[in-house]
């Protein structure tokens, strides 16, 4: 039974594990020094072995495209960057404004979240 209980791991650091593992290191020290699982570890070389990448890519997406490009998902992180404690709402209005475009604060949220952008809990 799977628990679901993961923690993502940034390609560039599954990099520097594939590198580590190249140059004689093995798995099994790598694991114990890390704290990441063996099989964690034996799954980001199986995806570089197998692919010649580290992360996994589906070979056809699945669910519905994003309904935001990536020149709006780019805006939205950049007004994000400049001044964090917008609101939706606020954010919804800013992109009708610039863009013209009309997302619900729904779409907007799970577009951020999917960005690694998290609530704020004050």
């Amino acid at each position: 039974m799977h628990s679901n209980n993961y923690r993502y791991i940034h390609p560039e650091k599954k990099g520097l594990i594939v590198s580590i593992c190249c140059h004689g290191i093995s798995q099994s020290e790598l694991a114990r020094q890390t704290g990441i699982g063996i099989g964690t570890i034996q799954r980001i070389m199986h995806n570089w072995r197998s692919c010649g990448d580290v992360v996994r890519r589906p070979k056809n997406p699945v669910g519905r495209p994003c309904s935001m490009n990536s020149v709006e998902i780019a805006f939205l992180e950049g007004l994000l960057e400049q001044t964090p404690d917008l609101y939706l709402y606020e954010i919804k209005e800013r992109l009708e404004d610039v863009y013209g475009a009309n997302y619900t604060e729904s779409t907007i949220s799970r577009t951020l979240e999917r960005r690694g952008w998290t609530r704020k809990k004050v």
